[in-house]
């Protein structure tokens, strides 16, 4: 929290006795934020402090506590709140007239977007804290990005448009296909930015994130975040043992790299390119084929023997897949013994076969098909951004703009959570909206 130091007008128990209240003296508390403020405050040095950096700034983290979509929401509330404007900092003396102007809170934010990386650098401090607190956090992971649209309509290809406040240049088109209720696949188009999202997959935390324009595909950013992780998050990511994503992260080059560098097990369904079915040739193994799915079968044209063999297991030391005659496997007889190569016998496939097909958990295995499911947790994280954290009627315009805030609300999460984890309330460290337990 952003520590200040002022006159009151009323009794900190008041704050306390109030679930609402609570909820914000509680992000304001384990922000850690102090070094931050203080550098705010240097460059602020002898200018004008009618309004103080750190009152400012503990309103924009209650913005979100209290799901404001807008800075003049915001006023409108601090204007009417007496106890809220105390929480925040603001000098209790002047009343309504201590709230800061619209202008100031723009100004205030024109100078956060050139501080965007140390916004980031809270959050990340953050997170480290969340895991010496919870000793499992990471172990799974998930990615996703959430598509946020701008304040402002498509940009006109005019190079006479010269940039300014009222139009969004930094924005991009982008396209998502998202499966329907009915199955069906549609196509989403949006002008706006991206947010990327690593979480924990069990607690639903954000651990890292990356904020671009709407045009940037998602599979190029998998390597850099988790790359960034291992920097700023080493012992969380020291934990994790699988990675799970859409199929929108499936590439060699992602799946091999987490697996290769970090040894987590991609967890990340095959996207089917080719239009046909189609089987390819193992070399070394006569009569094999595999498919886009990592099936192997077992064809002999000549003697009408077609048969897909069974998923064993993977050997790790060997890197190796382990598939087995489906006679061996289920103890069942078989017509061609006789004729079939392959009857009552092992194969081993190496993975180096195809990188981006052949994985530790193969994906038409049950054990992927159970994995894969703990991927929907990202999604309620991608809907508290948009319903709970109001950027689904947000007024922002802008890339860097859009990375300060959306880093704000970032910073709200991952408070909440350590807040709750810290006095014992690991049940409500997701929760924005459910009263603290304990506040009367």
């Amino acid at each position: 929290m952003a520590k200040i130091i002022n006159r009151y007008l009323f009794n900190w128990q008041d704050i306390d006795n109030l679930p609402e209240l609570k909820r914000f003296q509680l992000v304001l508390e384990y922000a850690d934020d102090e070094e931050f403020m203080r550098m705010l405050e240097k460059i602020r040095y002898k200018g004008r402090n009618e309004y103080p950096v750190r009152a400012i700034w503990n309103s924009l983290l209650v913005m979100y506590v209290a799901q404001h979509s807008s800075i003049s929401s915001l006023r409108r509330e601090l204007m009417r709140n007496p106890l809220l404007r105390q929480l925040c900092g603001f000098d209790p003396v002047k009343g309504a007239k201590a709230v800061p102007p619209a202008y100031v809170y723009s100004r205030f934010i024109s100078k956060l977007k050139r501080y965007s990386r140390e916004v980031k650098r809270i959050f990340e401090k953050l997170v480290n804290k969340l895991g010496e607190e919870i000793m499992d956090l990471g172990e799974g992971i998930v990615i996703d990005s959430k598509a946020i649209d701008s304040y402002s309509r498509g940009k006109r290809v005019d190079r006479r448009i010269k940039r300014d406040g009222r139009r969004d240049m930094d924005a991009e088109w982008g396209i998502k296909s998202v499966e329907g209720e009915d199955g069906e696949v549609v196509k989403k188009k949006w002008y706006g930015y991206k947010v990327h999202i690593i979480a924990d997959s069990r607690y639903e935390i954000p651990l890292n994130y990356r904020v671009t324009k709407a045009g940037v595909n998602d599979s190029v950013m998998l390597m850099p975040m988790i790359r960034e992780m291992r920097i700023k998050n080493r012992k969380i990511l020291d934990r994790s043992r699988k990675i799970y994503g859409d199929m929108g992260y499936d590439s060699r080059e992602n799946k091999s790299g987490v697996y290769d560098e970090y040894g987590i097990i991609p967890i990340i369904p095959v996207r089917k390119l080719r239009r046909v079915k189609k089987e390819e040739g193992i070399e070394g193994l006569e009569g094999l084929y595999y498919n886009e799915s990592g099936e192997i079968i077992y064809v002999e044209k000549g003697r009408g023997i077609r048969c897909e063999l069974s998923y064993s297991g993977y050997e790790r030391k060997r890197r190796r897949q382990k598939f087995v005659c489906p006679a061996k496997a289920y103890g069942i007889g078989c017509e061609k013994k006789s004729e079939c190569r392959y009857c009552n016998k092992s194969v081993r496939i190496p993975i180096d076969l195809d990188r981006r097909i052949f994985m530790p958990i193969p994906e038409h295995s049950n054990r992927f098909r159970k994995e894969i499911k703990k991927r929907t947790s990202i999604e309620r994280i991608n809907a508290r951004i948009d319903s709970v954290y109001g950027f689904e009627e947000h007024t922002i315009r802008g890339l860097a703009k859009m990375e300060v805030m959306i880093g704000i609300a970032m910073i709200v999460m991952i408070s909440l959570a350590l807040g709750h984890t810290k006095e014992k309330r690991e049940e409500q460290m997701r929760s924005l909206v459910k009263p603290v337990c304990g506040a009367a």
